[in-house]
């Protein structure tokens, strides 16, 4: 028996929004500001705790050390990128297995976003990896690319 979809309410800061087309707005988009949206199967931040303390793997493959250290805090997220590189390679098998999520592409990918910075000043994106509201509308669609 499948589990009862999980309901968790978000906060969305600003997206388009299709609207009918008329006189006034011929291209029928309208940008819609921050509202509650109620999301399906979202993950708790606590269920995302759980995960990572509980996720264990002898040989789970962590980013290079001491590679970036033009950013102070480079070497700060190793293991969170390497527990999450690892969880996503077992959720969402790639095929062919070299395919698999690269820590240090994940590390290289952050100091590129943000520095390394826990809350950076953009107000267009989120976190030290910069998620745009758009993207983490597609991660958070249960039937969408990360689909389970």
């Amino acid at each position: 028996m499948d589990n009862p979809p999980i309901k968790r309410i978000t906060t969305v800061k600003e997206h388009l929004l299709r609207v009918p087309k008329s006189k006034n707005n011929p291209a029928g988009l309208t940008l819609r500001r921050r509202h509650q949206r109620e999301v399906l199967n979202a993950v708790d931040p606590s269920d995302l705790k759980k995960i990572f303390i509980n996720h264990k793997n002898p040989k789970m493959i962590f980013p290079r050390s001491g590679k970036l250290q033009e950013f102070k805090f480079s070497d700060h997220y190793d293991e969170l990128i390497a527990v999450w590189c690892d969880y996503f390679n077992k959720k969402f098998p790639p095929t062919p297995p070299s395919d698999e999520v690269d820590p240090d592409l994940i590390k290289a990918l952050i100091a590129s976003e943000s520095g390394f910075i826990r809350a950076p000043r953009n107000p267009k994106a989120i976190g030290i990896t910069q998620i745009t509201v758009e993207t983490l509308r597609i991660l958070q669609n249960p039937k969408g690319e990360a689909r389970s």
